[in-house]
């Protein structure tokens, strides 16, 4: 019975301690000991049943005693088992109980004795000494109270004070009134104030789009608000009620006291005229101040209805956009009577620029300035707090009120203003720009052809107009009034083989900028109302606006020491032949038609080991846009130099042959015409050249295709290392078919892309088509070219494309079989010259591929581009959409609010005098109390080993799992141990137990069902004769007796 006994011994060793660190526990608990880190965690632990009879104890005596825990005691708690002990705080209780009896004693026998509830010290020394010194304080006034009453108390003396007294009590009773009614006029005056129409306000209206308007909107809005919430309620005014009862002992006693209580009820009757006085000077107050705040808050408003004066007064945007918009329809109101008036316009015309006028009409009446709210502005939100105070204080605040929202307005007004000029600079440009539209329609309707063309204060901006020669200054003005051209001089129109292009004719040498006007009559008729542009360009020193695009050539005579003419003579000085200097085509077209003719400073010349080269013309094609304006783009012309295939041309068979192409450009200072030539020439040297690829496009579109231009890659070095190794004229080759593999000039024009689709329809003119050369265009898209009556012939033919396929092609040769130059101030359709239009069926489509030719022994092709004949074009006006938006603001309605406050407490006193003891304490004495911790349920589960674990009756389950578990259970449950060295001990029936481990040591005190020890070493004690015991292991130890 060891385990019985140490079992025991642990019990009882600490009880104490569970005990003592045991809080709030109930009666129903038993507690537990759990492994440390169930202590860790603040979990109380016990031992025994012991601990739950104390417990249950202690529950008891707290129940049992009102003196403990009465309700509403506060302070600190005694803690049993801490403080002191169950038997100690037993002890105590006892004496309060006591006391209290004492004091209820005390109580009926007249001396006052407090219901409140003081609690008593924790301490115990404290508390011993506080209940010795009250049980001291309440037997002296119990003996006291023992005494007989006092003899000889005049009863009619008494009986008249008490009637003084209560006759002076009676006339407190009507102070009350005057207070509440002086807070039920400040109620109405609050009422009236909050109702709608206190205040009126006048508001200017704003259309859809925010803009005021000249209508006037009344409405009808409260005053201040009062909040009278505090003053209204029965609370408001309060009376506090004091009844006084003072024992007399003589009359001498009863006529002292009579007169002190006397001028105690006189004292509570003036406080209470007091207050009324008060409240009196508070409702005037008040009334005041809500008349005050209604006038100012009216001067606010008719401020803040005003506002829209000054948003509009600020907002200049709104008048620009309509005056802009009155005037604007009124000119094209004029421009719709000059079309119907018009006599040379073609109806097909006139419908085209009625249709343009509509919509500009349309556009100017949608053009509109959007006013956005950016800024509700705070108005004036006023809480005056206590509307009753000094009106003084009341008027500083609104002052103060008005200033800052005067500094708000005066911010969102400068806002506005900054918006404005932000909303103005939006629109300026485009209004200027649409102005010039509706200008320039008026100005081209009003001149007999109806057509739009470039002034002179355009012409003037440009050098070669303004410090050009004299025939070109007249070869323009004879041009621009060409331009005007109301009716088509085409003298036949006939299809080419492919159906795509029309062949139209004219008399011969008519000037280039007639044969534009007539095309532009049948391109109107196709739907197309843009006009033309053309190349007119801005110097007549191509080396002033020209640049070679791409990387570095072998040599560029922009750069050259020597220029043009430098660089020509470093050519030449290299390319020998057994006879001193050779002489080559390329060289002798650049120095004869472009040196010679301009002056080398005025050519811009080439040289690349690649066949392409490609020139940008900055500021060189001049068109009108719809708004009649005067512009310029840039123009980009790509030269390729290929072989009479159009194919790459291909070098000498012969070792260290070297190929050197040449492209050059100037300008005709007679008529603005750009010459351009390019070509190529073999040499032989010491050692070859490597050309590293000839880049560039295979095809060259004739038209002015659409898009920037870009160039090749850089050269493999310099002319100067080019010609190091030497560059000797060939001779002997005329018969090798390198030799004579022909020369194809492809040409790409193209204008950048703000300009698109003013060049998509102009034409290319290309003259100087001398010396039997011929004119290749693709005939994939639709096209019209203009050619002269006689003189000039086409026919089928073909070009190869990028990929060496041929491709249909339409060819333009002249019969004209003489040599010419460029440079010849002709400016005509005659018979070297052709135009070539995007087709009038579909007039954005043009040719893919174009170029002029020669077979045989052919390297130099020159050639002249662009005819600066101005813009032809039908007037039209385009006037876009105005959209801006202006910043505005609103001011919200002024407001102000206030409230009641104040409390007025009124004094009752009524008094009497009685006959008393005249030894007995009359001061009231506090109860003594105790305030005792409670236990409180502890149901834990244990989970480590060396538990003790005491449960809360009924619980459903518990379990341990670990060694060494003591379980102490005080009901009936389903319990199971499954952990090795067991200890369980129950009080109560139990219908099953199961011990699972070995060394398992179970006490029963009741009959149990049924019993099974199913580990080894267990040890089982029943205190009940069963009738069967079922054993499942070995080495099981069994005693049936009472132990």
């Amino acid at each position: 019975m060891k385990k019985t006994t140490k079992a025991t011994a642990l019990a009882a060793g600490t009880l104490a301690g569970l005990f003592a660190g045991t809080t709030n526990a109930s009666a129903d608990t038993i507690f537990e000991r759990a492994s440390q880190s169930a202590r860790d965690n603040g979990e109380s632990v016990g031992a025994t049943g012991e601990v739950a009879k104390q417990q249950l104890e202690l529950k008891q005596l707290i129940a049992a005693n009102k003196y403990i825990n009465p309700q509403g005691l506060e302070g600190d708690a005694i803690v049993v088992g801490k403080d002191m002990t169950l038997d100690e705080l037993k002890a105590f209780a006892a004496r309060v109980r006591q006391i209290n009896e004492m004091l209820d004693e005390l109580d009926r026998k007249g001396t006052r004795v407090s219901d409140t509830s003081v609690a008593l010290p924790t301490n115990k020394e404290e508390l011993d000494n506080m209940l010795n010194s009250i049980y001291d304080q309440a037997e002296d006034a119990l003996t006291k109270a023992k005494k007989p009453k006092s003899e000889g108390i005049n009863r009619e003396l008494l009986d008249s004070a008490n009637r003084t007294l209560a006759k002076a009590s009676a006339t407190q009773t009507n102070s009350e009134t005057g207070a509440l009614g002086n807070m039920r006029e400040i109620t109405r005056a609050a009422h009236d104030s909050a109702q709608e129409g206190t205040i009126t306000s006048n508001k200017v209206v704003v259309d859809d789009k925010g803009r005021p308007t000249d209508e006037v909107r009344q409405e009808k809005k409260p005053g201040i608000i009062v909040d009278t919430t505090a003053t209204s309620k029965v609370s408001t005014t309060t009376t506090v009620e004091t009844p006084i009862t003072e024992s007399v002992d003589s009359n001498e006693d009863i006529i002292v006291k009579r007169d002190k209580l006397l001028a105690t009820i006189k004292a509570a009757g003036e406080h209470n005229r007091a207050q009324v006085a008060q409240s009196a000077d508070y409702k005037r107050n008040a009334l005041a101040n809500i008349a005050s705040s209604n006038a100012w808050l009216q001067k606010e408003q008719d401020r803040a209805d005003n506002i829209q004066t000054e948003i509009k007064k600020n907002s200049t945007v709104l008048k620009t956009m309509e005056n802009y918009r009155t005037e604007s329809l009124a000119k094209l109101a004029k421009a719709r009577d000059l079309v119907a008036k018009h006599e040379k316009l073609k109806p097909a015309m006139k419908a085209k620029i009625l249709e343009a006028i509509t919509k500009a009409e349309e556009n100017l009446n949608a053009s509109v300035v959007n006013i956005t709210i950016a800024n509700s502005v705070k108005s004036i939100d006023a809480d005056f707090g206590d509307i009753g105070q000094d009106p003084a204080l009341i008027k500083a605040e609104q002052d103060k009120a008005s200033k800052a929202i005067d500094g708000v307005i005066e911010k969102a007004l400068e806002d506005l203003r900054e918006s404005n000029k932000e909303a103005e600079k939006a629109i300026e440009a485009d209004i200027e720009t649409n102005v010039k539209s509706i200008d320039g329609l008026l100005k081209a309707l009003e001149k007999a052809s109806g057509a739009t063309q470039i002034d002179e204060n355009f012409l003037n901006t440009r050098p070669i107009y303004k410090d050009g020669t004299a025939a070109y200054k007249a070869m323009i003005d004879k041009a621009l009034k060409q331009s005007e051209l109301s009716d088509s001089i085409f003298t036949s129109e006939t299809k080419d083989w492919s159906g795509n292009v029309t062949i139209k004719q004219l008399k011969t040498d008519t000037p280039v900028a007639t044969a534009a006007a007539s095309e532009y009559l049948a391109q109107v008729a196709a739907g197309n109302t843009n006009g033309f542009g053309s190349v007119m360009v801005p110097s007549k020193n191509i080396n002033d606006f020209a640049t070679a695009v791409g990387g570095r050539r072998l040599a560029n005579s922009q750069t050259f020491a020597g220029g043009t003419q430098g660089l020509y003579d470093y050519i030449r000085k290299n390319y020998v032949g057994h006879g001193g200097l050779a002489s080559h085509p390329v060289l002798k077209d650049l120095k004869t038609q472009h040196i010679d003719k301009v002056g080398a400073q005025n050519v811009f010349l080439m040289a690349s080991d690649k066949p392409t080269f490609t020139f940008k013309l900055k500021d060189s094609f001049v068109y009108v846009n719809e708004a009649g304006e005067t512009k310029t783009a840039d123009t980009y012309v790509r030269l390729h130099v290929k072989n009479f295939a159009t194919t790459e041309v291909k070098p000498l068979d012969w070792p260290h042959a070297k190929t050197l192409f040449l492209a050059y450009m100037s300008i005709d200072p007679d008529t603005g015409v750009v010459t351009t030539g390019a070509g190529y020439m073999f040499g032989i040297g010491t050692a070859g050249w490597g050309t590293g690829g000839t880049g560039g496009n295979d095809g060259a579109g004739g038209e002015m295709r659409l898009g920037n231009l870009e160039g090749d890659p850089a050269d493999n070095g310099t002319i100067q290392q080019f010609m190091s190794t030497g560059f000797g004229a060939p001779s002997g080759f005329s018969n090798d078919p390198e030799w004579n593999q022909g020369l194809y000039l492809g040409v790409d024009v193209s204008v950048s892309p703000e300009a698109q689709k003013y060049a998509s329809h102009s034409p290319l003119y290309v003259s100087d088509l001398d010396d039997n050369q011929t004119l290749y265009m693709s005939t994939d898209k639709k096209s019209d070219v203009i050619l002269p009556n006689g003189g000039v012939y086409t026919y089928k033919s073909w070009i190869a494309n990028d990929d060496g396929v041929r491709e249909d092609a339409t060819a333009i040769k002249s019969e004209d079989v003489g040599k010419a130059s460029a440079n010849n101030g002709i400016l005509d359709i005659d018979n070297q010259s052709v135009m070539v239009f995007g087709g009038a069926d579909n007039p954005h489509l043009t040719p893919k591929m174009f170029g002029i030719g020669h077979d045989g022994n052919y390297q130099s092709i020159d050639i002249s581009l662009f005819a600066p004949f101005g813009i032809v074009g039908q007037p039209t006006v385009n006037v876009k959409t105005l959209e801006t938006t202006l910043k505005s603001f609103t001011l919200e309605d002024p407001k102000a609010k206030a409230r009641t406050q104040g409390q007025y407490n009124m004094k009752h006193v009524t008094a009497q005098l009685r006959p008393g003891h005249p030894n007995v304490s009359r001061i009231p004495t506090l109860r003594p109390a105790l305030k005792v911790e409670e236990p409180t349920i502890v149901n834990k589960h244990v989970a480590s080993g060396n538990s003790i674990a005491i449960r809360k009756l009924q619980d459903a389950a518990t379990r341990t799992s670990s060694g060494n578990s003591f379980v102490v259970r005080t009901l009936e449950d389903v319990k199971r141990v499954s952990s090795g060295n067991s200890f369980v001990v129950r009080t109560f029936e139990n219908k099953s137990v199961r011990t699972a481990s070995g060394n398992s040591f179970t006490v029963r005190t009741l009959p149990n069902t049924s019993t099974a020890a199913a580990s080894g070493n267990s040890f089982v004690v029943r205190t009940d004769n069963k009738p069967t015991l079922d054993h499942d292991h070995h080495d099981h130890d069994h005693d049936h007796s009472s132990k």
